[in-house]
């Protein structure tokens, strides 16, 4: 158990973790980019539907699809993308996306009633999993019931990050240890071994419809050999029929990843492709560039931003699946940074974008 280990052997452990983390940006990230610097200096990734086999979009030479967003470290990378003199990088995706997909999939009702109501779903899961049992409301309102406990400032902010450690990892059938690295390595999140037990019981007694789904998402993998996104993509899980434990439940993760990310990439594609096909759309004056977890990274002209941040964020949320037989039960949000490097992007008031 955790409170078994010297002092300096826990020292040396997150030594090595941060080590080992820039030791993969340089050998995974920055190597990619040195060899694949185009004409003036620029990248220009092949990106397909087929590089991946969860069903997200994929990037090649660099693999940009795969860089680094959430750690610290992570804006060593995203500061060496820049846009041109005279233009800016507009980011745009939808917000909580993986989260709102979970949401639907799953039919989690918790999850479900937070987006509805306009709340905070980090915030609830931070407070509750710390013990301090907040209602279901808008952000504003749970922001709210935490001051009443006497809770805000740094302590709200704690909080959020401790939950997306736990939202991102556990909707993705992460164990207590996975939880653990995770947390460390993508938030800076340190956790106990006791902890992050606690907080993955916590998680599933907050949101009681994850597992049943879990165990339906498996039992359809183990029946099927595949599993089918809401947009009719089939994607075969083979190794669930796998003899080891450990491959079989590498490929259940996979399965369960699959459901979410795959129907997260398709429906931002689709919302960026709405923006394609305007008439009041020009190349010339915003250019899509980049597809990075599934957010597309435009360099458009400075004084046009503001255009372009409503035409494409009203292009996201405006999207018809009825053609798939599917609607949505929750609303999509799209959200807008504008910044001249990838790392020092300021998120934009939309509801002011004239």
């Amino acid at each position: 158990r955790d409170r078994d280990i010297p002092g300096a052997a826990k020292d040396l452990i997150h030594l090595y973790q941060e080590w080992s983390e820039y030791h993969t940006l340089k050998s995974r990230y920055i190597s990619q980019i040195e060899e694949n610097i185009g004409p003036k200096e620029r990248l220009y990734p092949t990106y397909s539907l087929t590089f991946t086999s969860s069903g997200r979009t994929g990037a090649r030479k660099p693999s940009v699809q795969n860089f680094p967003k959430r750690s610290t470290s992570a804006k060593l990378i995203r500061r060496l993308i820049i846009a041109r003199p005279g233009y800016k990088l507009l980011e745009t995706d939808h917000s909580m996306s993986e989260l709102r997909w979970t949401a639907e999939v799953a039919d989690e009702r918790k999850m479900k009633e937070i987006f509805l109501k306009g709340g905070d779903i980090h915030l609830f899961t931070g407070a509750n999993i710390a013990g301090n049992r907040i209602a279901i409301a808008t952000k504003q309102q749970m922001i709210q019931q935490l001051a009443m406990m006497g809770v805000n400032g740094d302590r709200v902010k704690g909080m959020r990050q401790n939950a997306k450690a736990v939202n991102f990892g556990l909707i993705y059938l992460m164990s207590a240890f996975g939880l653990r690295s995770y947390a460390y390595q993508g938030f800076g999140v340190k956790l106990t071994e006791e902890e992050s037990y606690d907080w993955k019981e916590a998680f599933f007694d907050l949101y009681p419809d994850i597992k049943p789904w879990h165990d339906r998402e498996i039992k359809h993998m183990e029946e099927h050999g595949s599993i089918t996104t809401v947009f009719g993509r089939r994607i075969p899980v083979p190794n669930v029929y796998s003899y080891e434990k450990a491959a079989q439940r590498e490929a259940q993760r996979f399965g369960v990843n699959a459901k979410i990310q795959g129907p997260s990439s398709d429906y931002t594609l689709m919302g960026g492709n709405n923006c394609l096909v305007r008439n009041d759309y020009s190349r010339e004056e915003c250019a899509a560039r980049l597809f990075i977890h599934d957010a597309f990274v435009w360099e458009v002209k400075e004084e046009l931003v503001d255009k372009y941040a409503k035409l494409i964020t009203e292009g996201l949320v405006n999207i018809d699946t009825s053609k798939f037989n599917f609607q949505l039960s929750i609303p999509f949000v799209a959200n807008a940074e504008v910044g001249d490097n990838l790392a020092e992007m300021e998120e934009m008031n939309l509801e002011e974008v004239n």
